[in-house]
């Protein structure tokens, strides 16, 4: 775990399956939110479970157990960098923590650019959750 300044009020929390988004996301943080501070949970296993059949249950569990620790750090806000997780990370928010799937405000601004949308995945397990996302569009009006 990385945490970076002590203001709980400003601390965003980066729930990452992969090291290289860690640098990425300290680089836009201290751009984006100078006065902020962050605290990243890099958990590359999570990843690997959720890809397995019949581990749904195990993977809301790890993905709680890091929300929660996220939560005790004094993070208000949580942003999901993985788009795999990202549903189920979303679906843990509450009790005072905001979860943001990383794929959603991508999506929410692709939908708003033209009527056809191209998606590059990286691996397999983002496709279903990434169209999914982009189903609620049409329903939703807002992906937020």
């Amino acid at each position: 775990m990385t945490d970076h300044g002590t203001d709980p009020a400003g601390k965003v929390g980066f729930l990452n399956t992969a090291a290289v988004h860690v640098a990425t996301f300290e680089t836009l943080s201290r751009t984006h939110l100078p006065s902020g501070s962050t605290v990243h949970r890099l958990d590359p296993e999570a990843l690997e479970l959720a890809r397995q059949d019949g581990a749904a249950e195990r993977v809301r569990a790890v993905v709680a157990a890091h929300l929660a620790e996220l939560r005790d750090a004094g993070c208000g806000i949580v942003l999901c960098t993985c788009s795999t997780l990202g549903e189920v990370a979303e679906d843990l928010s509450g009790d005072g923590l905001a979860v943001i799937r990383i794929d959603r405000p991508m999506l929410r601004r692709a939908v708003t650019l033209g009527p056809r949308i191209g998606v590059l995945v990286a691996l397999t397990s983002t496709i279903e959750p990434t169209t999914g996302v982009l189903a609620e569009g049409p329903r939703r009006r807002k992906l937020t």
